[in-house]
C-alpha cells in the first residue's frame, strides 16, 4: 500500500529554527506532489508563530492543523471537522510578536 498520510506531533517541540522551517516546508511541497498529506499535532505559541512568518500557509492550509493526534487521524478518516477542531484553526493563524 502507497502512503497516504503522515502526522508529525509537535507537542514536546517548543522551537525550531528557519533552518528546521526552511526543511520542513521542503518535505511538505515534496510529499504534497507526491499525494500524501502532511498534518501537524499539538503545534505551541512559540512554533506557531515560527510557521506563521515562515510561509507555510501557503503551501498547506489550516485543515493540515490539529489540537492532538486523534483529531488529525479522525479527521483523516471522516472529514469531519468537530467544534473544538475549529477552534484550535483560528488559534494556529494568530502570531505573537
Amino acid at each position: 500500500k502507497a502512503l497516504k498520510l503522515i502526522v508529525l506531533d509537535f507537542d514536546s517541540i517548543n522551537r525550531i529554527d528557519s533552518t528546521g522551517m526552511e526543511m520542513l516546508i521542503d518535505r511538505v511541497k515534496y510529499y504534497k506532489k507526491r499525494g500524501v498529506d502532511i498534518y501537524f499535532a499539538g503545534i505551541k505559541g512559540p512554533v506557531r508563530d515560527v510557521f506563521q512568518k515562515s510561509g507555510i500557509f501557503k503551501v498547506i492550509d489550516k485543515h493540515h492543523f490539529f489540537m492532538n493526534i486523534t483529531g488529525a487521524i479522525d479527521y483523516y478518516k471522516t472529514g469531519d471537522i468537530e467544534e473544538n477542531q475549529k477552534k484550535y484553526e483560528q488559534y494556529i493563524h494568530q502570531v505573537n510578536d
